[in-house]
């Protein structure tokens, strides 16, 4: 498996190529690169079995970051009936959690906290 900060670094890359893109070449260069990013989560979740994570949140907006991350990596965030609001689930491997989605989400938090 990748180093955290090389995994890191390639996801910042896709996303700046994806973004960036002013043709329909580069465009499709960077879904095909995020196809491979998926490629290895899905093998991830053949190692590393999924868990069930629970996290809670200090605000709404906290929420609503985090969700769109999940999303974003293919993740399906949930929630259980009666639970706050601000108390969400996820299943996912626990070492791509930590490496990507975690990493990132306290990143931008700190953003906007700022």
């Amino acid at each position: 498996m990748m180093i955290e900060d090389q995994l890191r670094e390639r996801l910042r890359k896709i996303e700046a190529l994806y973004l960036g893109a002013a043709t329909e070449g580069e465009r499709e260069a960077a879904e095909a690169a995020f196809a491979r990013l998926k490629a290895k989560l899905d093998e991830a979740c053949h190692v590393d079995r999924p868990e069930e994570l629970k996290l809670s949140f200090p605000d709404h907006w906290s929420v609503r970051l985090f969700i769109a991350l999940c999303r974003r990596y293919g993740l399906k965030p949930y929630r259980y009936p009666r639970r706050r609001n601000t108390t969400v689930m996820v299943k996912a491997p626990r070492r791509f959690f930590d490496a990507v989605v975690w990493r990132q989400f306290n990143d931008v938090h700190a953003d906007l906290w700022a």
